[in-house]
């Protein structure tokens, strides 16, 4: 059973943009590995997860309390199973796929590489985060793992996604309300929490507290899929998960539901109905943006134009439109990393007042799209480093 929810107006569902330089990027199977976590990641999951927490340390590392399964050689490093499709170029945003899984490995199903690579997504899946490990540090790992995809990948900040399986299913379900300012949407399997306390047949389960204004978020912009088996131990608990997503507004909510399935995995072929239907609103808006970003355009709102191009272009490649969205994006991506690389080369020259001027022209047109990047020469021109550490 499949049921989607569409807005009877559009509704624009584009946030803040920011690009990444255009460098050469790892594609396929890598791993990315920190020691510990930024202790401002951990202590917001542990605030949202009902925990205090506070460290006077910049960088936190797990007890063995918190992340019993982890060997003790090991235990103080993070690391993130990624795989990103061989077609992956800087110029074409994709999507990301944070998945929490059930137990200690974050490696992709190798069945789901090609419909990864299909709907252009970048697959990052926490190690050491399962069912034995705290639920906070868990949020935290997911956290950071976006954290580090959004400064090497030109990531499409629509299609930010939260999912994971069982006992990972019901974190996304918490992490996908908590924090919609991040999250584009979730997509739970085979286990999910409801966010309001739910009465079954055959038990109850308590809601989890979460902030208001990020439910009212969430509900107007995110996109949820519940997945769960028609013979699956958890499928009263999901499908009532659903139903109250449905009655309390969240626009966009689809429920999945696969013919004769356990507590198993996933077929590959119901994981990309789960694709479909996240993305659903925003090919369904796609055309909005395509005239939107006309209208920018010849208003001289560039970097705006550029995120509604970007919309267009990829969130419907199919259309009449997309192909002249595509091209336009194309250009405006590439007039934005030509002016990004003049204030770089002026700062490197030394040139405070100069650097500063342009900086400051950079910010006026691409201040939406280039927060990270405006930021990181702000700080070049007010410290620059010494010989010493070039």
């Amino acid at each position: 059973m499949i049921r989607l929810l569409l807005a009877a107006t559009l509704i624009s569902l584009t946030y803040s943009l920011t690009v990444v330089a255009q460098e050469p990027h790892q594609t396929g199977h890598f791993e990315l590995s920190r020691i510990g976590l930024p202790t401002a990641i951990y202590a917001q999951a542990s605030q949202l997860n009902g925990e205090a927490f506070a460290a006077k340390n910049e960088i936190v590392t797990p007890s063995k309390e918190i992340v019993p399964e982890a060997a003790d050689d090991s235990r103080k490093t993070s690391t993130w199973s990624i795989f990103v499709p061989d077609d992956y170029t800087p110029d074409v945003p994709y999507g990301l796929m944070v998945f929490i899984n059930s137990t200690s490995s974050g490696k992709v199903n190798k069945q789901w590489e090609p419909i990864l690579a299909k709907h252009r997504l970048i697959w990052v899946g926490p190690n050491m985060a399962g069912n034995k490990t705290g639920v906070s540090w868990r949020m935290a790992l997911a956290n950071e793992g976006v954290r580090q995809m959004l400064s090497r990948y030109n990531v499409d900040r629509d299609r930010i996604y939260i999912s994971g399986r069982s006992g990972g299913g019901r974190v996304s379900s918490m992490q996908m309300l908590h924090q919609p300012d991040i999250y584009s949407g979730g997509f739970p399997m085979v286990g999910a929490n409801p966010h309001r306390d739910l009465t079954m047949a055959k038990g109850f389960l308590p809601g989890f507290k979460f902030s208001p204004a990020s439910f009212n978020l969430a509900k107007n912009k995110s996109r949820f899929v519940f997945l769960t088996g028609e013979k699956d131990f958890n499928r009263e608990q999901v499908q009532g998960v659903a139903k109250q997503y449905m009655q309390d507004g969240c626009l966009f909510t689809t429920y999945l539901e696969v013919p004769g399935m356990g507590h198993d995995a996933v077929p590959v072929e119901w994981v990309e109905k789960g694709f479909v239907a996240l993305d659903a609103p925003l090919k369904a808006n796609a055309e909005f943006h395509f005239e939107n970003a006309t209208k920018l355009s010849k208003r001289n709102k560039q970097a705006e134009a550029m995120i509604s191009y970007r919309c267009a272009a990829f969130h419907n490649s199919e259309a009449e439109f997309a192909a002249e969205a595509r091209e336009k994006y194309s250009e405006l991506y590439q007039q934005y990393q030509a002016e990004l690389k003049e204030v770089e080369t002026l700062v490197e020259a030394g040139d405070k007042r100069t650097a500063t001027q342009a900086l400051s022209r950079f910010k006026k047109s691409w201040k939406v799209v280039g927060e990270s990047e405006i930021a990181r020469l702000t700080d070049l021109i007010k410290n620059p480093p010494k010989e010493d550490e070039e």
